[in-house]
C-alpha cells in the first residue's frame, strides 16, 4: 500500500518520509497529528475490506487490532485537544489534565505496539518512548515508590506546575536529588513523530494479498 493511495500529496510524502526540519515543532506537531489518523484510517479502511480473514488472524488477534486501532484514535484526540481551554497553573484541574495526557501517551505507545503484536510484527519500545513511559511512572504512574535497580520516590513541584509542563524531583536512595525540567509540547511532538514513522512502517507491509501470504512482518 503506497502512501499516494492514501490521500497523501507528493509534499507530504517526502515530510513523512524525510522527516521534519528542527524548530518546526508547532507545525510538526499539527501535522504528524493529522498523519496519525489518517494512517490508522488507512489501516482500519484495509481490514474492513479485507474483512479479518479468519484463516490469518484468530478471533482474539481481530479484536486486539480493532480495539489497537480505536485506541490509538481515541488517545489522538485527547493529545490534540490538550491545549483546548485553560486551567490555573498549581490548581487541582491542572494535576487533572497532566496525570490525565501523561496516561493517554502511555496508553497510545501500548496501543501500537498491540497493533504490531497481534499482525506478528516486531516492535520494540524506542529510547524516546520509554522515556515518556518513565515520567509517566516517575509522575503519576509510581511516584510514592519506584522499584528499579534502586528505590526512588518522585514529586511533581507544584509551584511550577502549568499546562506546559512542571518540574519533576526525584529521590533515588544513594543518589542526590534530581530535578528534570518536563515541557509536554516537546512529549507530544517526540511521541507523534515516532508513531507517525511506525505506522508508515505498518501501512507499507500492507498488501491486498495479505492474507493469503501470510502475516505482513
Amino acid at each position: 500500500m503506497d502512501l499516494t493511495d492514501l490521500g497523501f500529496n507528493a509534499e507530504e510524502v517526502r515530510k513523512i518520509s524525510e522527516g521534519w526540519p528542527e524548530g518546526t515543532t508547532i507545525d510538526r506537531s499539527s501535522c504528524e497529528s493529522k498523519e496519525i489518523r489518517r494512517l490508522n484510517e488507512a489501516i482500519r479502511r484495509f481490514f474492513v475490506m479485507e474483512d479479518l480473514p479468519a484463516s490469518s488472524y484468530s478471533d482474539s488477534k481481530s479484536s486486539q487490532i480493532r480495539s489497537s486501532l480505536d485506541v490509538i484514535e481515541d488517545t489522538q484526540m485527547a493529545v490534540d485537544s490538550y491545549f483546548e481551554g485553560n486551567v490555573a497553573p498549581q490548581s487541582g484541574g491542572c494535576y487533572t489534565k497532566v496525570y490525565g495526557i501523561l496516561q493517554a501517551l502511555v496508553v497510545q505507545q501500548d496501543a501500537v505496539k498491540h497493533l504490531f503484536d497481534a499482525l506478528d510484527c516486531p516492535y520494540q519500545f524506542s529510547p524516546d518512548l520509554k522515556n515518556i513511559r518513565e515520567i509517566r511512572n516517575r509522575a503519576c504512574g509510581h511516584p510514592t515508590r519506584l522499584e528499579r535497580k534502586r528505590l526512588s520516590f518522585h514529586f511533581i513541584s507544584r509551584a511550577t506546575l502549568s499546562q506546559e509542563g512542571f518540574q519533576l524531583i526525584s529521590e533515588v536512595e544513594g543518589s542526590e536529588d534530581a530535578f528534570e525540567e518536563v515541557k509536554l509540547r516537546n512529549l507530544f511532538d517526540t511521541q507523534g513523530r515516532e508513531l507517525t514513522q511506525l505506522l508508515i512502517s505498518l501501512v507499507k507491509r500492507l498488501e491486498p494479498p495479505m492474507h493469503d501470504a501470510g502475516p505482513p512482518c
